[in-house]
């Protein structure tokens, strides 16, 4: 029973290292012409994450956050290379219209949204990714309220 509960907290204490760089997060104000980019860095992925799964990739979006005065009927497109990479988009918000492929975000309300980044092979051992997220208000004839910049690259500790 004690050496459960030390290798529990040892986990505990080594999670930083280990699962270090899981996943990405950005804040996005809606309206907003260039929100923060959207970054991750495959060399610091901890090792259970380059062991299990180092292709699959997840990025968040938090706080889609609605600054106007009216409501929004938001609409997304993740663009990037399509040779190194699979890409799909997941709304985490009840009212998600999946025959239309929006959703309405009243004014004043956040939502959040995850990005999945299947990098391929190449796209992997290549070690550089480059995209964005368009994010448009389909009320407003599709104009693009937000875009976000992704990049996924290998630029820090070298494993």
């Amino acid at each position: 029973m004690a050496a459960t509960i030390g290798i529990a907290i040892l986990l505990g204490l080594l999670k930083n290292k280990y699962y270090a760089n899981e996943y990405s997060t950005v804040n996005a104000p809606l309206p907003s012409e260039q929100i923060e980019a959207l970054t991750l860095d495959l060399n610091k992925q901890g090792i259970f994450k380059k062991i299990g799964q180092p292709r699959k990739l997840y990025l968040r979006v938090r706080k889609l956050h609605n600054t106007s005065d009216e409501a929004m009927s938001l609409s997304f497109d993740l663009i990037g290379d399509e040779k190194t990479a699979e890409t799909s988009i997941k709304v985490d918000y009840k009212p998600f219209d999946i025959e239309k492929d929006t959703f309405d975000l009243a004014a004043g309300k956040k939502a959040s949204l995850n990005l999945y980044v299947n990098l391929t092979k190449e796209g992997y051992q290549k070690g550089l990714w480059k995209g964005q997220l368009l994010i448009r208000d389909v009320k407003k004839d599709n104009e693009l309220i937000g875009q976000i910049p992704i990049e996924i690259t290998r630029e820090g500790r070298r494993s």
